[in-house]
């Protein structure tokens, strides 16, 4: 059995991408601070694997991979920006709502079709943009606390969420003509509630440990990372001795 170089390729891209992290990490003294771009990536990363987990299981792969690589670092941007600068503006507010809509619509075309993504899409960035007028948008429940917090507030604006992505693929689902739009519009209306729920519970604790890790956390994270992607990196040498690749 031989691993097909493209694999091969792609770890060591990951590998190097790691060492980079890992070598930002060791720097920490010329890039560390409070909102600084190293815990920008904690969160970012964090997030993502969140976003990541949530949507591959039920949705599929594309929304998996959407929602790591799109909707993961847009949270942990908003926090970050609304951390650092306080209430957002109506325009970056909206703008953030705009982008998650886009994120949705793109997962939407990928798993189904054009149609039902373009149509996913616009009513999800309608019903963003209404959420955020009803206060219920990720920035308006943002807070740093160590211990993890769900309250009513967070309760509704998670169960208003996924209500309002829900509708909007059961409308895709029946303009684009799909015969499973109810039970996909129930299922991503299930998901996107889910993860609210578990982003608004835990992510007051992710902010405070992204906000209060010591040099010396920042510095461990580092040198784990650099010796994962030394591991990875060395894949392409090591993969060919042990007859895996040729």
């Amino acid at each position: 059995m031989f691993l097909d170089n493209r694999i091969i390729t792609a770890l060591s891209l990951v590998g190097t991408t790691l060492d980079a992290l890992g070598g930002l990490y060791l720097t920490y003294d010329l890039l560390g601070s409070k909102y600084g771009i190293l815990r920008a990536i904690t969160r970012l990363v964090t997030y993502s694997l969140i976003c990541g987990a949530c949507f591959w299981p039920l949705l599929g792969l594309w929304f998996g991979v959407i929602g790591a690589t799109a909707l993961g670092p847009l949270l942990a941007l908003e926090y970050v920006r609304h951390g650092q600068h306080g209430t957002e503006s109506r325009g970056e507010a909206l703008s953030f709502q705009a982008m998650r809509a886009l994120a949705l619509g793109l997962a939407g075309w990928l798993t189904i079709d054009l149609r039902f993504g373009l149509v996913f899409g616009f009513v999800s960035m309608i019903a963003l943009a209404i959420l955020y007028w009803l206060h219920f948008s990720p920035a308006d429940t943002y807070r740093s606390s160590r211990k993890p917090q769900l309250g009513a507030r967070a309760v509704a604006s998670a169960l208003a969420r996924g209500a309002a992505i829900g509708l909007a693929g059961i409308i895709a689902g029946a303009v684009a003509r799909e015969p499973g739009a109810l039970k996909f519009g129930l299922d991503i209306g299930l998901v996107v509630g889910s993860l609210n729920a578990l982003t608004l519970t835990f992510g007051p604790s992710i902010e405070w440990w992204a906000e209060s890790l010591s040099e010396r956390s920042m510095g461990a994270i580092g040198a784990m990372l650099a010796v994962l992607g030394f591991i990875l990196q060395s894949l392409q040498y090591a993969l060919p001795l042990m007859g895996l690749a040729r």
